[in-house]
């Protein structure tokens, strides 16, 4: 594996970068470096592990979980405790069975206040802006209601 460094006043510039941008999302949701964090990652075609999206969340020890539809979605979170964080995609191939990324964040915002669960942080990565805003909007507004008491 290449590594690539570039030094100036004897500081590696990617590394100090990388670390800025860790801290950065790592305050994005309130996670601190000692938390044990499960990350549920929603998307039928990109994967976490690739292009190192899950090393911009490298918490110790961290589990990433990816569902693939909104079936899979539902199924871990009733049988699995609250995810600390989870990452939305919005078009989740309808040819397998017609839901979206709307469609899980409704879902999870009613189980949630059906359950008296607090709401994780919750992100969208969708390239589809509309979709992106709406999933983000939709599950903060229950969170700050939540956390509002």
């Amino acid at each position: 594996m290449l590594k690539v460094a570039i030094i100036l006043n004897g500081i590696n510039l990617i590394d100090y970068i990388m670390k800025k941008l860790l801290i950065v999302l790592l305050g994005f949701f309130n996670i601190t470096m000692k938390d044990k964090v499960v990350l549920l990652w929603l998307d039928d075609m990109r994967n976490p592990h690739k292009d190192n999206w899950y090393k911009a969340f490298c918490v110790t020890p961290t589990k990433i979980v990816w569902v693939k539809t909104v079936a899979q979605f539902k199924d871990y979170i009733l049988n699995n405790p609250m995810p600390q964080g989870i990452n939305f995609d919005n078009d989740l191939g309808f040819e397998v069975e017609g839901e979206d990324g709307k469609d899980a964040a409704k879902w999870l915002y009613n189980y949630c206040l059906e359950n008296s669960i607090l709401c994780p942080k919750t992100t969208s990565h969708s390239s589809n802006t509309l979709a992106n805003e709406y999933i983000r909007g939709y599950l903060k507004n229950l969170r700050e209601y939540q956390l509002k008491g």
